[in-house]
């Protein structure tokens, strides 16, 4: 893993705020102490796909990290579209009661 971080120029930070963890927990992955949760797995594998179109059309672009952060930006900012869909839902409930 830490082969590949650096490979892509990403810091521990970077790479940490991609996969939604800490920068201590991407130590403790790098160093074999601990295995990705499932959802980092699924984002880091995801990283690594992307990583690997990129690099048969030529160099790696600059700005990857920003594409990835956009596309969680983006599916956190649906998770909140929908609890707060849910949070409406219950309060209409209670006060029709």
């Amino acid at each position: 893993m830490q082969k590949f971080r650096k490979e892509l120029g990403l810091s521990r930070q970077d790479l940490a705020l991609m996969l939604k963890v800490s920068s201590s927990a991407i130590s403790m992955y790098e160093k074999g102490f601990r295995h990705l949760s499932p959802k980092a797995s699924e984002k880091w594998t995801e990283l690594q796909l992307l990583w690997q179109e990129n690099r048969k059309k030529g160099p790696l672009p600059r700005g990857i990290e920003k594409k990835f952060l956009q596309v969680q930006q983006q599916e956190n900012l649906s998770l909140l579209n929908l609890h707060v869909q849910r949070a409406a839902t219950l309060s209409i409930g209670v006060t029709q009661l």
